[in-house]
């Protein structure tokens, strides 16, 4: 074999290991304090625990998601490195097909691992990710079917579309809107052709997807939960989750934007139907992962330039590269690599060099290492609160008063009740943050009724300074009818259950219809008074709820005593009675508010507006509300 020649296979083969080592979807977590180490805890324990995902509590990520980041609870380590494994196997043997099967030129594919080491960002997603390997799954056998023509390969991406869902349904949205893509294509390419590829995608991904949630979640009534609770937790996700970043970002994600239109450009030069074909499939993904990076733009912008350097890979795999266009090509790519550097570094991994260990696949081969000594990792991984800081420890006169009764939290940080004998339940919607539409509240709100346990423990902390009771006021509804406070701490509030309610329902006393921005007045009485209100989008809230992100909307809360306080509310949650009376912001106060006689400073007079209060209607529904004994 000449030299020449026998280089170009050893690079290939490198090539090759490097893009099977940034695809590693090893992975193994330790316990870890806040808002997402407190999901992934809740995760793993329901499942050694036998709750389900869909069926006993829910979240964005579906009934085998522990899987995708095991904890040492139960069996969870061993069944979620044998599933790993699995599929790492698997996306070995599809990136061969692509390397040694497909006859694709060296240049290109240096160029796909290059884009592709780009994307591994995208695979680390606040410790989640792992469901993006299974869309990269779909996106090269799609490409494969493509190039090679074996109904294989497209077969084994519609079992990928249908396997998503129970790792985490936003993912299955992008795969689906790939597969309509590229049916799209077929369809322009090959006209009633194309029916059996229509054919199978209605059949495959249903059918698998059916099959495997009805079996997890024991039939198929659980199966429509599911799909119902994760459809609000996907929809409800802008209105309540929106937060503002750098313009910077933005404008580098239209370079990106730009560089990716360039790629396709080339790549209509030399074959036009492959430009369709990638048009196609990548524009509903693209937008998608837009949204889902910049509506929430602090932590997730570096989705969007993740999904932008996989589609950017694969279109890479059929663009011309001879030496004229060599100049031009490496241009684009540097662009984009100096785009993705600005952007992604430190916004959603913990530092530059986290980003730069993604990218090289540094930090997979580490996870890969600690995976090889089972004995050992799990030992290392075995549930333990003695490496977290005294403030994140629930205090040890709840935990002798508590006594090993089931108790659950209505914080968002609670990972303390993985060891030293709590005995935890939990909320359907295992974070009050993330119940944040009516349908969502309400599941809590039952379920503090109807199976609330002895205990209910809150830290008082909120995300994006919302106010605790206007966030999810059905719940606390609910709170407040069946529990009183039994000990204030300096970190946590217990709250006992009661032996009966405080009241029984509520009365509506008043109905009437404001113009916005308006304030609300609320009347005295020696009982609390509640309101609701109802307002609907404008034109401009519908449009960006659709495609982008929407602004905060406040709520300036007036004390007779003077005090004036501002904080973030989510209007679609506004429709259930909340409490005006009191507003209790402090530890201090919610343990006012909980006992018999317990003072606090009662409401004057409750404003709204905000600069996204230009997202609802101008006329709202207001209607307030007594208690009925």
């Amino acid at each position: 074999m000449p030299a020449g020649r026998r280089g170009r296979k050893w690079i290939r083969l490198a090539l090759y290991c490097l893009v099977v080592l940034d695809a590693s979807p090893i992975r193994y977590l330790y316990l870890q304090y806040g808002v997402d180490g407190t999901w992934v805890f809740v995760l793993n324990y329901a499942a050694a625990h036998g709750l389900k995902v869909g069926r006993d509590i829910f979240f964005t990520y579906g009934p085998l998601a522990y899987l995708t980041f095991p904890q040492a609870f139960g069996n969870n380590l061993t069944e979620g490195l044998i599933f790993q494994t699995c599929l790492w196997f698997f996306l070995a043997w599809e990136i061969a097909c692509l390397f040694f099967r497909a006859n694709l030129p060296l240049r290109n594919l240096v160029l796909f691992t290059v884009f592709f080491a780009l994307s591994t960002p995208l695979y680390w997603v606040n410790l989640g990710g792992v469901e993006n390997l299974v869309l990269v799954i779909t996106l090269v056998e799609l490409h494969l079917y493509r190039l090679r023509g074996h109904l294989r390969h497209y077969v084994f991406a519609l079992v990928s579309v249908g396997v998503v869902p129970l790792i985490k349904l936003s993912a299955c949205l992008i795969a689906s809107a790939a597969l309509v893509g590229f049916l799209a294509d077929r369809i322009m390419q090959d006209g009633r052709k194309a029916k059996r590829e229509i054919a199978l995608a209605l059949l495959v991904p249903a059918a698998v997807a059916g099959v495997l949630l009805s079996a997890e979640l024991s039939g198929w009534q659980g199966v429509f939960r599911y799909l119902h609770s994760t459809a609000d937790l996907i929809g409800g996700y802008t209105a309540a989750m929106s937060h503002e970043g750098s313009l910077s970002q933005l404008g580098m994600a239209v370079v990106v934007l730009a560089v990716l239109i360039y790629l396709l450009f080339r790549q209509a030069k030399e074959n036009s139907g492959w430009a369709r074909f990638s048009i196609c499939v990548f524009a509903g993904p693209v937008l998608l992962s837009f949204k889902h990076g910049f509506a929430r733009q602090l932590g997730h912008v570096f989705i969007y330039f993740g999904f932008m350097a996989l589609a950017a890979a694969l279109i890479s795999l059929k663009i011309p590269l001879d030496r004229r266009r060599a100049f031009s090509v490496a241009v684009a790519v540097a662009i984009f690599t100096f785009s993705w550097e600005f952007a992604s570094f430190g916004k959603g991994v913990p530092s530059t060099e986290d980003t730069m260990a993604c990218a090289s696949g540094l930090l997979n081969a580490h996870y890969v290492w600690g995976a090889l000594r089972p004995a050992q990792l799990r030992q290392s991984l075995a549930p333990s609160t003695s490496g977290f800081k005294p403030i994140w420890l629930i205090e040890p006169a709840i935990q002798a008063i508590v006594a090993g009764s089931p108790i659950a939290s209505l914080s968002d940080s609670y990972t303390a009740f993985a060891a030293n004998g709590w005995n935890p339940r939990f909320l359907p919607i295992i974070q009050m943050y993330s119940a944040y539409t009516p349908y969502l509240d309400g599941l809590n709100a039952a379920w503090i009724r109807d199976s609330g346990p002895p205990f209910l423990i809150y830290d008082g902390r909120t995300i994006d300074d919302r106010d605790s009771w206007a966030a999810t006021p059905a719940t606390w509804l609910e709170v407040y009818r069946w529990y009183e406070t039994r000990w204030l701490g300096p970190r946590n509030l217990l709250l006992q259950r009661r032996a009966a309610p405080r009241f029984t329902g509520l009365d509506s006393v008043a109905r009437f219809t404001v113009t916005v921005p308006h304030s609300l007045l609320l009347p005295p009485s020696a009982a609390p008074v509640f309101w609701s209100r109802r307002c609907g989008h404008s034109l401009t809230g519908k449009i960006r709820l659709l495609l982008f992100r929407v602004a905060a909307t406040e709520m300036r809360v007036n004390y007779e005593t003077g005090i004036v306080r501002r904080a973030r509310i989510i209007p679609e949650m506004l429709g259930s009675p909340v409490m005006g009376t009191y507003l209790p912001a402090t530890l201090a106060e919610f343990a006012a508010v909980f006992q018999p006689n317990g003072e606090i400073a009662a409401v004057r007079e409750i404003a709204f507006g905000g600069p996204g209060i230009g997202n609802y209607a101008s006329a709202c529904e207001v209607e307030l509300w007594r208690l009925r004994e």
